[in-house]
């Protein structure tokens, strides 16, 4: 199967940065009960057929909304615990390229947005209708390791397994090779609790640390595997 299109045509006028540069430093782990939290949203969406999908929800530590657009046909709504509308955002969908005159107009929404600590949905509205949900807030996470796991028999790949993941978290994996001065974010979103290292992507002998960060898309936490060696 073919990849997406990149998103080069847009609906409104201001794009935000790639989901991966978030994570250039960890996440501040609580954030006080009594202030909005900025969140990083990216979801895809159909403007065709009134369709989407909410692929990540971040907390980020700093910086101000963005990837907001009064005219969008599409909104983030965000709700409480009872079901109560606190906020909703009209954001910019940017369209992907290269479409065929006859295809439906997707794009992608790629959005920063203050959020209330009740709220515990986040829905992506287009056209009028609900067309995805993501759980957010509720139990912090609280991960307590990373293990790392070598199977018998494989050459290629080294299993992470974290030590638990409540229902609606996700995680995010970063690598170190320089003793943690510099991390790489290579997954977002990860909602099974075990990842796959690929050794190829690593010199032999090369020292590698993993950083694990988990989210219930309104707090974090961060755990880190010893150094090994590939």
């Amino acid at each position: 199967m073919s990849a997406k299109p990149r998103p080069d045509r847009r609906v409104g006028d201001r794009a935000a940065g790639r989901p991966d540069e978030r994570f250039a430093r960890a996440p501040t782990p609580f954030a006080k009960p009594d202030k909005e939290i900025l969140v990083s949203v990216v979801a895809t969406a159909n403007l065709t057929r009134s369709e989407g999908k909410i692929r990540f929800v971040n907390p980020i530590p700093g910086g101000r909304p963005s990837g907001i657009e009064p005219e969008s046909p599409v909104l983030l709504q965000v709700k409480s615990e009872t079901g109560q509308a606190l906020h909703k955002y009209p954001v910019l969908v940017n369209i992907y390229t290269d479409l065929a005159p006859e295809a439906d107009r997707e794009g992608l929404v790629d959005a920063v947005i203050p959020v209330s600590p009740a709220a515990r949905a986040i829905e992506l509205v287009t056209g009028g209708k609900v067309a995805d949900a993501a759980r957010v807030g509720g139990a912090p996470p609280a991960v307590r390791g990373v293990q790392r796991v070598v199977p018998d028999g494989k050459e290629a790949g080294i299993l992470l397994a974290l030590d638990r993941l409540d229902e609606g978290h996700t995680f995010s994996v970063q690598f170190s090779t320089d003793q943690g001065r510099t991390w790489h974010t290579v997954a977002v979103g990860l909602r099974e609790p075990r990842f796959e290292i690929d050794r190829r992507q690593f010199p032999a002998g090369q020292e590698v640390q993993v950083r694990v960060i988990t989210t219930n898309g309104l707090s974090s936490s961060v755990v880190m595997s010893e150094p090994f060696r590939i």
